[in-house]
């Protein structure tokens, strides 16, 4: 059974399609994808290269927005949470859990959310 316009990468693949495929001649693209993605021997390859690339593109896709995060939270958001707690005469020993223990553990948090 020939497969012409379609890439085939080695004889393993191809012999993989011939029995996958062989008691049915119309068979489509979804057949070939199912016969190759859910092989014996090129399923858990395929599955573990799919999960590396979605890990890849949320932490690179999403790495600015958390520095962005990070930075606003250990700044600004800081800095005003201290400077009112401040402003209403909030005792230091209540001020600096406030802000180094509450803001600063769930900006940490906030940074893994995107």
């Amino acid at each position: 059974m020939s497969y012409q316009g379609t890439a085939v990468p080695s004889q393993a693949a191809q012999k993989v399609i011939t029995v996958a495929v062989a008691g049915n001649p119309n068979a489509d693209k979804s057949t070939l994808i199912n016969a190759i993605a859910g092989s014996r021997f090129l399923g858990i390859p395929i599955f573990l290269a799919a999960m590396w690339l979605m890990f890849k593109l949320t932490f690179d896709l999403s790495a600015p927005f958390g520095d962005w995060l990070d930075g606003m939270i250990a700044g600004p958001f800081m800095r005003w949470t201290a400077a009112g707690l401040g402003a209403v005469g909030a005792p230091d020993w209540t001020v600096s859990p406030a802000v180094d223990g509450v803001m600063a553990g769930v900006g940490f948090v906030l940074v893994f959310l995107p």
